[in-house]
């Protein structure tokens, strides 16, 4: 035998213990990397998960005080006036005071309870405005089988009567319309705007914190449309929701 043909064959023994003894290393560098990887895209999302946590609990300790503050604004304005439904409104502001307290600080509620919530604020910002406003609050569908954040609807409600009649000389009007179809939440709330309000920021402090823990709640899961014209605001609001059919 030459050494012509041994060559070969020794080259192809070369190269099967050089992939015998690199196959094991090459495996456990790689595997080795893909962990590593795996644990920082982990820690990435768990900070950026906290990060959003605090935001929305950041939003929602500004939406309280906030609510509470417009509240307790309008029993003062009957106190001051000597109404005789003074007592009965504060009874009102009683339950108001359990849901924030309680209520609110759960991720998820049944929507009815913040329909609930949103008649008590009707009734004592109707006993503030009296016949400067004609109102009418229209709920349809199954509400029981939706579920949302807490305080996600009653912003919208506030901001219509906040900026919707504090200007307005002539009588005012509110139209809300709930519909839950499904799990799909449609939420419409439309009220009239005085020529100062028409010139004003659409935001305003409650509108921008909701608008933005809608973003993080709900994402692409949501549509928010707000708009000014013809002396009137419209909010139209859609979220897809989880829900269990009855």
């Amino acid at each position: 035998m030459t050494d012509a043909s041994i060559e070969p064959l020794n080259f192809s023994r070369l190269v099967q213990a050089i992939l015998i003894i690199v196959s094991p290393v090459a495996f456990t560098t790689g595997f080795k990397l893909f962990l590593d990887w795996f644990r920082n895209r982990k820690e990435t999302e768990a900070l950026r998960q906290e990060k959003t946590d605090a935001e929305l609990k950041f939003l929602k300790s500004q939406t309280n005080p906030h609510f509470l503050f417009n509240t307790l604004n309008s029993i003062y304005g009957l106190a001051l006036e000597k109404s005789e439904k003074t007592p009965s409104l504060i009874l009102k502001l009683s339950d108001i005071l359990n849901y924030t307290l309680y209520e609110s600080n759960i991720d998820k509620i049944p929507l009815n309870k913040e329909l609930t919530l949103i008649e008590n604020i009707i009734s004592l910002e109707k006993e503030r405005y009296d016949k400067r406003v004609s109102l009418t609050f229209k709920v349809e569908g199954k509400t029981e089988n939706i579920e949302i954040p807490p305080l996600i609807l009653v912003p919208f409600v506030e901001n219509a009567f906040k900026h919707g009649l504090k200007n307005e000389v002539k009588k005012g009007f509110i139209n809300i319309n709930v519909k839950a179809e499904d799990n799909l939440l449609s939420f419409i709330i439309e009220n009239s705007a005085t020529d100062a309000e028409k010139k004003s920021d659409t935001g305003g402090l409650g509108l921008k914190n909701v608008s933005r823990r809608l973003d993080l709640i709900y994402g692409k899961d949501k549509e928010l449309y707000i708009h000014k014209a013809n002396n009137t605001f419209l909010v139209r609001l859609t979220i897809k929701s989880d829900g269990d059919e009855t």
